[in-house]
């Protein structure tokens, strides 16, 4: 019987691994053609329109620019507004979602955000100007609560020993979809579909419209394997009601305790991680002269970095040293890799802080992940990860931007050591925390 049951929940883990690999794979197509799809839509914005008046405002002020109308500097930062738009839907809608599915399951959950985020790779395919563009991004970004559904999914089904193990497989099934879909979004970007574009539509086909039809049939596909071979996780018994509030800092909002000082120390964390994350392929442009079909090494590489580091290291050795250890451990990685890639002028370089980067949110990302669960009541595991995927979201809005307008301000080798150096608070604060209790057994389902 214990047989079966553990068979069960591989079965299980091995559902929740293809639904994430699947969903970052859609996800993270359009990473390496961001910068090539703002240098298609700006120049179609007319220099009275809004989008025009930024643009020409920006090129002319901007301290670190001066390599034309469409340089990397202005790019930089309407990439990061855009990344940031997307990242502050998350933080608004990752806790409903987590907090929906503590109440009616996380199965459920899952076929509405996956059924909903297909629309808006579809009005990413038909998007004729930039403002149907951020249109898709708008409804991606609201139906962004599959990660943390599916992380309080892991939570049902792993005893507090394994836990940290099953995040890990979570975290492979990222570093995977994050690999393989930039490799897919660089393949597709070379899909001739320019006889379909009428100039001037606000809806119509896009340069980039094949890489936005591959994100739609992941996305069905995805759906179909949820509705057919995803079992729902949380019994009946043990679902719970919790408030949800117009306030979006409502929803966050956690009790004081060790919970919250993961939350803490994820989001100091990501927001220096996101804003060096986000500028990656730009600084690959400015130092590397890299365009997107280049830019799929970056990602494949980190994507395997991440891989090996997940299931050979955190994997394998989540029993033998503690959560703590090895968050430390990867955060010390991302400041190293920070500093690393702040001084690359070569290849050498910056694949050597790419590395670098890579191994610190291998280490990190499953460990807090597993840590906050630890710290949490097995009916708040949805509300809780939701809150922290929202605060994790909430840095991803913020640290894009921030690292926005430092790279356009003193350029990009002091925007990377100034993240390095931020990186130093978020390590003390994972130093102090507590350990968890690691005795409790996984819920039956």
């Amino acid at each position: 019987m214990a047989e079966d049951s553990k068979s069960v929940r591989r079965g299980v883990i091995g559902s929740i691994f293809f639904t994430i690999f699947i969903d970052l794979v859609g996800f993270s197509i359009i990473f390496p053609l961001l910068p090539a799809i703002l240098q298609w839509y700006l120049p179609q914005s007319a220099e009275g329109s809004l989008i025009g008046r930024i643009e020409a405002f920006l090129t002319n002020i901007s301290p670190a620019s001066g390599s034309g109308s469409h340089g990397v500097i202005t790019l930089v930062l309407f990439g990061g507004a855009i990344g940031s738009i997307f990242s502050i839907l998350q933080f608004i809608s990752s806790p409903i979602w987590g907090r929906l599915s503590d109440r009616f399951g996380r199965r459920r959950i899952l076929l509405i955000t996956t059924s909903c985020t297909c629309m808006g790779y579809v009005i990413w395919m038909f998007s004729g100007n930039i403002w149907m563009f951020i249109l898709g991004r708008v409804a991606t970004g609201l139906m962004a609560g599959n990660i943390s559904v599916a992380s309080a999914a892991v939570a049902d089904i792993t005893s507090n020993s394994k836990r940290t193990k099953g995040m890990a497989i979570v975290g492979i099934a990222f570093a995977t979809g994050f690999m393989i879909g930039p490799a897919i979004g660089g393949v597709a970007s070379m899909i001739d579909m320019s006889r379909f574009i009428v100039p001037g539509a606000i809806v119509g086909i896009n340069p980039f419209s094949g890489a936005a039809l591959v994100s739609i049939i992941l996305s069905l596909i995805n759906l179909v394997w949820i509705a057919l071979r995803f079992p729902e996780t949380l019994r009946p018994e043990l679902r719970a009601r919790h408030a949800i509030s117009a306030n979006p800092m409502a929803n966050v909002r956690m009790d004081p305790g060790p919970a919250r000082q993961v939350m803490l120390v994820n989001f100091a964390f990501l927001v220096s991680f996101s804003g060096m994350e986000f500028t990656l392929t730009f600084l690959a442009l400015e130092r590397l002269n890299f365009g997107p079909t280049d830019n799929i090494a970056i990602f494949v590489f980190g994507g395997m970095v991440m891989t090996l580091v997940q299931g050979v290291f955190t994997h394998r050795r989540s029993e033998r040293m503690s959560e703590k250890t090895m968050a430390c451990i990867g955060i010390a990685f991302g400041l190293a890799g920070m500093a690393t890639l702040a001084m690359a002028n070569g290849k050498v370089l910056f694949f050597s802080g790419l590395f670098l980067k890579a191994s610190g949110i291998a280490l990190i990302a499953p460990t807090l992940s597993s840590l906050i669960s630890l710290y949490t009541s097995p009916n708040r595991q949805g509300s809780v990860m939701g809150s922290f995927r929202a605060a994790g979201s909430l840095a991803r809005a913020i640290g894009p931007v921030f690292a926005a307008l430092l790279y356009w301000a003193i350029g990009s080798r002091l925007t990377y050591l100034a993240g390095a150096v931020v990186l130093m608070g978020p390590l003390y604060m994972c130093y102090r925390l507590p350990k968890p209790d690691k005795t409790a057994k996984p819920l039956q389902f």
